[in-house]
């Protein structure tokens, strides 16, 4: 009986400790008034890039193209085309920084992007390529 009690009570304390998750469904908001797309970069001016896999003959490529943003948040290449999840469902950058599938579940960024070929690190910092751009028109106005 003391082992059930033991049991139910670690399971109560544990259960009211952990952190609620609340995940933003609201998008990353875009530098500029403009439509975009918008080009993602690491702080470092780095490409962040997608894999496309495409088959030439007999032999599969890996083709890295770059990440971009639009409008709402959607992640996209520069066509506008979604990049989507390998359940088929489009990707979104919300405005807590964190990677949302369509329906819901947080994608990780080592799962879906690259920098220079290898997998991108939760500690990667992202941004606009759109704000470098302006950022560095402004120093040069000084």
């Amino acid at each position: 009986m003391q082992i059930k009690c033991i049991y139910l009570l670690s399971f109560i304390v544990l259960a009211g400790c952990s952190p609620s998750e609340n995940i933003s469904s609201i998008a990353m908001p875009p530098p500029l008034d403009e439509e975009g797309p918008f080009q993602l970069i690491t702080y470092d001016g780095s490409r962040i890039e997608k894999h496309v896999f495409i088959l030439d003959g007999k032999q599969i490529i890996a083709l890295p193209k770059a990440v971009y943003m639009d409008r709402n948040g959607r992640i996209v290449f520069k066509d506008s085309s979604p990049i989507k999840t390998f359940n088929g469902h489009d990707i979104y950058w919300n405005e807590q920084g964190i990677f949302i599938s369509s329906v819901g579940e947080i994608l990780s960024k080592r799962n879906l992007f690259t920098i220079g070929g290898k997998p991108m690190e939760k500690s990667d910092a992202m941004m606009f390529k759109d704000i470098e751009l302006i950022a560095k028109s402004k120093a040069n106005n000084q």
